[in-house]
């Protein structure tokens, strides 16, 4: 019965505890609407984007179009870095590593297997693949040193060392 009692104590305690914490406050009516607006773009160009892809023939072309959406996460990313949104900077960083691995990386690897030493395709192929370099370094540097997604950072890292792979 005592054990019953203290749980019954203990559990009763907790609740008005949790109760009395105040909840994490929601972003006001004005703010969701920025939020939206401004998700809404990125979201039309990344579809976008999709499309162009879905439309490409050949992996340079799909790989030139994952360049143009990594652009566009870095925009977004930096900004979220800027303005030290936190969760909304591990969910793009997420993203971004999502890409590389799974859409470009892949891309890139059978745009290197159909394209010949020395052609036209194979300069552009680089070009891609440095670009790509160069907008996965500048994410990593507007990431805060304190950033609680390293997961995320550790993803970004592995692809771009995919795409380094790239010869």
């Amino acid at each position: 019965m005592m054990r019953y009692s203290a749980t019954l104590l203990i559990l009763a305690s907790l609740s008005l505890w949790a109760g009395a914490q105040s909840p994490k406050s929601r972003p006001r009516v004005d703010e969701q609407l920025k939020l939206f607006e401004r998700n809404q773009v990125m979201i039309e160009k990344l579809i976008d984007g999709s499309l162009q892809i879905s439309r490409s023939r050949d992996a340079l072309s799909k790989s030139k179009a994952y360049e143009e959406i990594l652009k566009e996460m870095q925009q977004e990313i930096k900004l979220a870095a800027a303005g030290q949104e936190t969760s909304r900077l591990k969910e793009l960083v997420t993203h971004l590593g999502t890409v590389l691995l799974q859409g470009l990386v892949p891309n890139l690897e059978n745009a290197r297997k159909s394209i010949a030493p020395g052609s036209q395709d194979e300069k552009a192929l680089y070009a891609v693949k440095n670009s790509t370099g160069d907008v996965v370094n500048s994410v990593l540097k507007s990431i805060p040193e304190n950033f609680e997604g390293k997961d995320a950072r550790k993803k970004i890292q592995d692809a771009r060392d995919f795409v380094d792979a790239v010869k």
